[in-house]
């Protein structure tokens, strides 16, 4: 064997046994002392040992198992949300009144709660009354107390003013007979729309 052969021969095994001892760990492809793998005369496949499984393989050569994306996180889910609550006025009021008894901020307050627990659209508040009295005026007295839930909701309750609306129908759409006591209380009530979404449990 010339002396030349000789030198190129001693020069591979160094530069192999280089290698594999810069081989990162648990890695099974031949590196050079920069941690780039050695590749084959085309560049497609990498030079490995005895030991190789696609596990021990350098990342980006043949048979390397890369790691799957991390799958995006689905949004929460959620639902619409539409609820109707009818409170007697003489829940919220005195008679007559529009100014709320502690007996209705307590009721209010627990219907606030429930609003801030949900993506808000929207809430209606309509005030009604029995028959007794002018139309004028009854008009005027559900658009009060309308106007009484509305800023109870927004001003102790935390929901926002600009989702808010109110409207006053008065004696009209009656649910009981206006004739009897008992027909009109039931006819004096506050009806609170509510409409928005809420994550699905």
């Amino acid at each position: 064997m010339n002396k030349t052969l000789k030198l190129m021969l001693a020069a591979l095994i160094t530069i192999s046994a280089g290698s594999v001892m810069a081989q990162p760990k648990n890695v099974d492809n031949w590196v050079n002392s920069a941690g780039t793998p050695w590749r084959n005369g085309d560049g497609t496949l990498c030079w490995r040992d005895a030991a190789w499984t696609p596990a021990t393989a350098a990342a980006n050569c043949d048979g390397w198992l890369a790691p799957k994306p991390a799958a995006a996180a689905k949004p929460a889910a959620s639902k619409v949300a539409q609820k109707k609550i009818t409170l007697q006025a003489d829940t919220l009021f005195d008679f007559d009144k529009s100014t709320l008894k502690s007996e209705g901020i307590a009721t209010l307050n627990k219907v606030a709660q429930d609003i801030t627990k949900m993506k808000l659209e929207v809430v209606i508040i309509v005030g009604y009354t029995d028959s007794v009295g002018s139309d004028a005026y009854n008009i005027a007295l559900g658009q009060r107390r309308a106007n009484a839930v509305k800023s109870f909701l927004t001003n102790a309750g935390g929901v926002e003013a600009t989702r808010v609306y109110t409207e006053s129908k008065g004696k009209a759409d009656p649910v009981a007979s206006n004739a009897t006591a008992e027909g009109r209380a039931k006819n004096r009530r506050a009806v609170i729309e509510v409409v928005g979404t809420q994550p699905v449990k």
